[in-house]
């Protein structure tokens, strides 16, 4: 599964640990080696910040997908990106370009530094600095996910960067305005 197609813009957030441990907010495209990715345990309900295998990147124009659930959340990805989508009591996978209105995707519940992390960058929409998330965010380790249903998905052209990890363990990282858990 190293050559991936599916991918996110370079601009869509996402949670990562840095070698000396703090916890930041920061474009998908400021990633760097050696930073760990936060990511979801679907078995044991717990998050993890987790050493990814691979960070790929490559040149796209198509269609990007303009994901957004209930509560105004939003998530931008390729059309063939994988969602997870609760189906009864297990997950099943979808593309971006056949989620449907309704459909539940996991999203990190009801932790405090979000709220902090999403005032902040109401601050700076431009994702162009990295954003510190306070200390409260380590205890996200303990939260599990809530369910919301997508509200609408748009799409639109694009000609840039995208990016993508792979992460055995878990083969999920969680990114976007809120907390979603993706493929």
């Amino acid at each position: 599964d190293l050559i991936r197609t599916f991918c996110l813009p370079g601009d869509q957030p996402l949670y990562c640990q840095q070698e000396d441990g703090q916890v930041v907010l920061q474009q998908i495209s400021d990633y760097c080696p050696g930073e760990l990715v936060l990511t979801f345990d679907f078995t044991k309900k717990t998050f993890a910040f987790v050493r990814p295998q691979a960070f790929t990147r490559r040149h796209y124009a198509g269609r990007i997908c303009h994901v957004q659930v209930v509560g105004n959340g939003v998530i931008e990805t390729t059309a063939d990106h994988l969602f997870f989508v609760a189906d009864e009591d297990e997950y099943i996978l979808k593309r971006a370009d056949e989620l449907c209105e309704g459909d539940l995707i996991p999203v990190a519940r009801d932790f405090e530094s979000l709220h902090n992390a999403k005032r902040i960058l109401k601050q700076d929409p431009s994702y162009n600095r990295l954003v510190q998330v306070p200390h409260r965010m380590a205890r996200l380790e303990q939260k599990q996910v809530t369910h919301l249903p997508i509200r609408e998905i748009t799409t639109r052209d694009f000609e840039g960067e995208v990016y993508d990890f792979v992460i055995p363990s878990t083969q999920n990282f969680v990114a976007g305005q809120l907390p979603f858990v993706i493929h």
